[in-house]
C-alpha cells in the first residue's frame, strides 16, 4: 500500500460542493493542478485567501472577481465544473481517473504503466554514460559485468545479467533483431506490438514494459543496496504483467453479431419524449450538450444546446439531461420519456447512492428534477435513434453564447428532424443478445 502512495495522491483532487471552502487558487480541484501552478506572474494579495464560494454565483462564475484574464484552457475546465442548481453538497476527494470519481484498481494501474517507460525515450535514466555527460561520474564500466560502458540500452538488453532476464522470459538470440535494433526503435516496437506471449495469455506490449522496468529496478537493487540479483526475476515478471493484463484489459469473450434497423419512435399517447446527447471533442475536450422536447405526433416542441467549456462526453451527457429535464419542469410536462444513448447515464441516475463522486451534484439535480414530473420513464437508445440530440450537442459544443434555447425547429435541421418524423431506419450491428433497442 506504501508503494501505491504517491499514485494515488497523483491521481485524486478536489470536488467543490455548495459554499465551498476550497481555495480557488492553491487546491488541487481542476484534473490539471492548483489554478496557481497553472499561470504566471503575480497575485494581488487580496486574492490570495479567494474561496471558490467567493468567485461563484447563483447562475454560475463570477469571472470579474478574477483579477486577470485566465488562459482559455483552463477558463473552460472551471466553466465545465458543475454546481448544484437544486440539491445540497459538501466539497470531497474524488479519483480523476475513473468517469464517476470512484477510485478502482483498473485505472490505477493504467496510470502506473503510464508512469512507466517515458523516461527511457528521453535519456533521462542514470545510466553511467548519462552521468558522465553531466560530469557526476568518471567510470563508465557497467558495475554487474565490468565489460562494457553502461548504455541505456546496455542497462535495459545487452548487458549479460540483462540478456539471461529476456532469455529466461523466452527471448531468443534471434527474435525478431531484438538484441539488434536501436534504443528507441526497440522500445517503441516491443511497447507496441499485439502478438500474444507464448507463455501465457497475456500480449507481449504489456509484459516488455514490466520487463524493462523490473530489470531495471533489480540493478539499481544490485548497485546501490549491495542485494543480490533477484534469481526469479523473470518469473516475477510473467506475475506481474499477468496481474496487470487481467486487471486493466479485461479480453473481450467473443461476441455474435446481427443487424438491426434502428429509427427514432414517438411517444405514447399523451406523453412527450427527452432526448439528450453530450459531445466531447477529445474526451476529455471542448465539450457541448443539446437536446429536444418533441410530441406524440413528433412535433418540435423545444430544443437546446449549451457550452460546457473542458470535460468529458460523460459528464456532457449529465449536463444534457439536467437541461432538458429543467426545461420539462419549466414547461409543465407531467408525463416524459426520456431516451438517451448513453447507457451509463441510466445506470447512475437508477443507482440509489451517488456519494464521493465528481458527478454528484449532477445526478442529485436530475433525481431531484425526475422527481417533480407525475410520470416519468427513462429508456436507452442506439445513436441512430438520437441523432437531433446529438447534432445539438455539437452544435453547443462550438458555440459562443453559453446556452440556447430553440422553440423552433433551428436552421440545418430539416433534414435530421424529417427523417426521424417519417420513421426513416437506418441499419446498426447489433450484439446478438439485444433484442430491443
Amino acid at each position: 500500500m506504501k508503494k501505491g502512495v504517491n499514485v494515488f495522491c497523483q491521481g485524486i483532487r478536489w470536488l467543490p460542493g455548495r459554499n465551498s471552502n476550497i481555495s480557488f487558487w492553491n487546491d488541487k480541484w481542476l484534473n490539471q493542478g492548483p489554478v496557481r501552478q497553472l499561470i504566471q506572474g503575480p497575485l494581488p494579495l487580496a486574492s490570495e485567501e479567494d474561496k471558490i464560494k467567493d468567485m461563484v454565483t447563483s447562475v454560475g462564475w463570477n469571472w470579474a472577481k478574477i483579477p486577470f484574464e485566465l488562459p482559455l484552457c483552463i477558463k473552460k475546465e472551471i466553466q465545465a465544473t458543475p454546481f448544484a442548481l437544486i440539491g445540497t453538497s459538501l466539497d470531497r476527494l474524488i479519483w480523476m481517473g475513473s468517469r464517476d470519481g470512484e477510485f478502482d484498481l483498473k485505472s490505477a494501474y493504467r496510470q502506473t504503466a503510464e508512469l512507466g517507460t517515458p523516461r527511457q525515450f528521453h535519456g533521462n535514466i542514470g545510466v553511467k554514460d548519462r552521468l558522465v555527460a553531466r560530469e557526476m561520474v568518471m567510470d563508465l564500466a557497467c558495475p554487474l559485468c565490468h565489460s562494457e560502458d553502461e548504455t541505456i540500452a546496455h542497462a535495459l538488453r545487452d548487458c549479460p545479467v540483462s540478456m539471461q532476464t529476456w532469455n529466461d522470459i523466452g527471448v531468443s538470440a534471434g527474435s525478431n533483431n531484438f538484441f539488434s535494433q536501436n534504443l528507441h526503435t526497440w522500445l517503441a516496437e516491443n511497447c507496441t506490438v499485439e502478438r500474444g506471449y507464448a507463455r501465457c495469455a497475456i500480449l507481449w506490449k504489456v509484459l516488455d514494459p514490466f520487463a524493462v522496468w523490473l530489470i531495471w529496478e533489480n540493478r539499481n537493487q544490485v548497485v546501490f543496496k549491495s542485494k543480490n540479483s533477484n534469481l526469479n526475476l523473470a518469473k516475477d515478471i510473467i506475475q506481474r504483467s499477468r496481474e496487470f493484463f487481467f486487471c486493466a484489459f479485461f479480453p473481450k469473450v467473443a461476441t455474435n453479431w446481427i443487424v438491426k434497423h434502428i429509427r427514432w419512435e414517438r411517444p405514447t399517447s399523451g406523453w412527450v419524449k427527452l432526448n439528450t446527447d453530450g459531445s466531447s471533442l477529445g474526451n476529455p475536450g471542448m465539450a457541448g450538450s443539446g437536446g429536444v422536447i418533441r410530441d406524440e405526433e413528433g412535433n418540435w416542441l423545444v430544443g437546446f444546446a449549451r457550452n460546457i467549456g473542458i470535460t468529458t462526453s460523460f459528464q456532457a451527457e449529465l449536463w444534457g439531461l439536467r437541461d432538458g429535464l429543467t426545461l420539462c419542469v419549466e414547461h409543465n410536462f407531467s408525463a416524459v420519456e426520456v431516451e438517451l444513448d448513453a447507457r451509463v447515464v441510466l445506470d447512475v441516475i437508477a443507482s440509489l447512492v451517488c456519494s464521493n463522486s465528481l458527478i454528484t451534484s449532477l445526478v442529485d439535480d436530475c433525481k431531484q428534477l425526475a422527481s417533480r414530473i407525475s410520470w416519468i420513464r427513462f429508456n436507452h437508445c442506439y445513436r441512430e435513434a438520437n441523432r437531433s440530440a446529438d447534432k445539438l450537442a455539437r452544435m453547443g459544443a462550438v458555440q459562443q453564447r453559453p446556452f440556447i434555447i430553440f422553440l423552433s425547429l433551428p436552421v440545418g435541421f430539416i433534414n435530421i428532424f424529417e427523417s426521424e418524423l417519417i420513421g426513416e431506419t437506418i441499419a446498426r450491428a447489433c450484439p446478438e443478445s439485444v433484442v430491443s433497442i
